[in-house]
């Protein structure tokens, strides 16, 4: 009998409780105190948060985000995936591509063009390839919340298509660098 249950809240849905034992299971996940971290680089404002519990244990998370930028002198609507985690002992049984599914839909109904993460490829990739996800050989630039630019490496960013792929193409293949604006995912 499936015991697991896939939630999705939008971020202006979210309880405090739920916010905090969100990050609580990052943090546990990562095995690092993300605290620095989320205050200074990955502050932006998720669109939605989506999840999985076990009999009510929260066991995958992940956020999803959706932001207008600008790129080439033009405005677009991209989308991204941050905080993918999973309780260890539930890995390897397909739950973050479920999640990951879920966000992909999620991010086709908001009519983003592509999307972006970052991960540290050798480890993550297959994951992400599983949802469309690859290589960008590309990086993408941010501003943290003291206005200090940051870079994105190219050999730590995975693009997907979802509903503007040329564009997607043609930012790859430009020589202008994608820039997020304030807060990386």
């Amino acid at each position: 009998m499936e015991t697991h249950t896939l939630s999705i809240v939008h971020d202006n849905q979210l309880s405090e409780k739920q916010r905090a034992e969100f990050f609580a299971f990052e943090q546990k996940c990562f095995e690092k105190d993300l605290t620095a971290h989320r205050r200074l680089l990955y502050f932006s404002q998720p669109f939605a948060h989506i999840f999985i519990e076990d009999h009510g244990k929260l066991i995958s998370y992940l956020r999803v985000f959706v932001r207008q930028v600008q790129w080439n002198k033009q405005s677009i609507l991209i989308g991204g995936v941050g905080s993918v985690a999973t309780e260890q002992s539930y890995r390897g049984q397909g739950i973050a591509t479920q999640l990951l599914r879920e966000a992909m839909q999620l991010l086709h109904q908001q009519h983003v063009s592509f999307a972006v993460l970052q991960t540290y490829i050798p480890k993550g990739g297959k994951l992400y390839e599983r949802v469309g996800f690859y290589p960008a050989h590309k990086g993408y630039t941010f501003l943290d919340s003291n206005n200090q630019l940051h870079t994105v490496k190219a050999q730590d960013v995975m693009v997907a298509p979802v509903e503007n792929p040329s564009l997607l193409e043609e930012m790859i293949g430009s020589q202008d660098m994608l820039h997020l604006g304030k807060g990386d995912w």
